[in-house]
């Protein structure tokens, strides 16, 4: 593995329902390599490679291109974000996210990248009872240095959704950290064997929308 080249496919902007960022790096890492590429009505990216003949079984490989991501919801007069799950959400989890996990954590918002960081109530202001439980997601927001609700919601609209903003290394003996491995290790694998001279003919779908 070309550990920056899947670096740089982790660190596309990929959330579900924008997925084409992953796509065009897919379509130009397989540029001249003989890869037929075509779309589905979802929007689903199918690769065929023909290999040496046909598979005695037909099967199909597939990896998800999007990632997890936070809705934006609204916003109060402050300038601070709120936000939901891009899946079902309650005060407990943002989507399959335990809110413990993504708080004082870097976010990037919309195709303009807006920068900003997950943040809750300082702890000089918090109660003993708030200072003793985990916080819940709706007593969260995304602080993006605005000044105003409109202002706020002029640089991240309803519905904007907001990616983790996370460095990409190696470490230790063999191992990487990255946002998204799950699941671009799946696209960038299906992505180098296409790139092969193939014993059989090879049919991959790269996915959307599977973190909703």
């Amino acid at each position: 593995m070309q550990i920056e080249s899947f670096f740089s496919l982790c660190e596309v902007f990929g959330p579900a329902g924008e997925e084409k960022g992953v796509f065009q790096w897919i379509e130009k890492e397989l540029s001249g390599h003989g890869v037929s590429i075509t779309y589905d009505k979802v929007g689903n990216m199918h690769l065929y490679k023909p290999g040496k003949k046909p598979p005695p079984n037909k099967v199909l490989f597939t990896a998800h291109a999007d990632e997890v991501s936070l809705m934006i919801q609204s916003a109060d007069e402050m300038g601070f974000l709120l936000f939901g799950g891009s899946q079902s959400l309650t005060s407990r989890f943002a989507g399959n996210m335990m809110p413990t996990a993504i708080c004082g954590k870097r976010l990037v918002v919309g195709k303009n990248h807006i920068p900003g960081v997950v943040c809750i109530k300082p702890i000089s202001l918090q109660s003993e009872a708030e200072k003793n439980k985990p916080p819940f997601i709706d007593e969260m927001r995304l602080d993006i240095g605005a000044k105003t609700k409109e202002e706020a919601l002029s640089l991240c609209p309803i519905g904007s959704l907001a990616i983790f903003d996370s460095d990409s290394y190696s470490f230790g003996n063999g191992r990487i950290k990255a946002k998204a491995v799950d699941d671009r290790i799946g696209c960038y694998l299906i992505t180098e064997y296409c790139k092969q001279n193939l014993p059989f003919d090879f049919h991959a779908a790269i996915l959307v929308q599977e973190e909703l």
